[in-house]
């Protein structure tokens, strides 16, 4: 009889540890953000509040996300990445002039070094986005505005990048 009472007071006491560790595990989660998935999708859903609250997994996503759309292994990564413009200048826009900065020179670097991989990534947003990221580069802050001009008018020659070229020197 002795030993059933231990029994049932070890898995009572087991019952009470697992509660509780279940409970700041949830805690813990809505504190902290994108622990169990830090990809980009959480990290936009959770901007601000990652940005604050835990700055080095908000910096490790982004450059993971970045170091993804530059390698150019897949233009959905790049595409991924470069919707992350709504951020800044989109309904989403967060005033981040750190992410902004971060985030122009990724993206002016992407589209004079591997200009196909992003004008394919280009390709894969939507109008408004496309638009969006297309306005920013007309004044774009690490690049000189010339190199970002010999892209757009190197892509008028190819019928598959066209429109977006045109998009680029409509509003000048």
């Amino acid at each position: 009889m002795m030993a059933f009472r231990l029994i049932l007071l070890f898995l009572s006491f087991v019952m009470v540890c697992l509660t509780y560790s279940f409970g700041n595990a949830a805690e813990t989660y809505s504190k902290n953000p994108c622990l169990g998935e830090a990809n980009l999708v959480c990290l936009q859903d959770n901007f601000d509040k990652l940005y604050r609250e835990n700055y080095p997994l908000f910096w490790k996503i982004l450059h993971n996300a970045a170091t993804k759309a530059q390698k150019c292994d897949s233009v959905e990564d790049t595409a991924t990445f470069l919707r992350l413009v709504k951020l800044i200048r989109g309904s989403q826009a967060t005033g981040s002039a750190e992410f902004e900065e971060y985030f122009s020179q990724t993206v002016e670097q992407l589209c004079i070094q591997k200009s196909k991989c992003f004008l394919d990534g280009l390709l894969m947003l939507d109008k408004s986005t496309r638009v969006l990221l297309i306005d920013m580069l007309r004044t774009p802050l690490f690049v000189d505005n010339s190199k970002i001009d010999r892209v757009f008018l190197d892509a008028k020659t190819n019928k598959k990048y066209r429109k977006i070229s045109d998009i680029y020197f409509l509003k000048r």
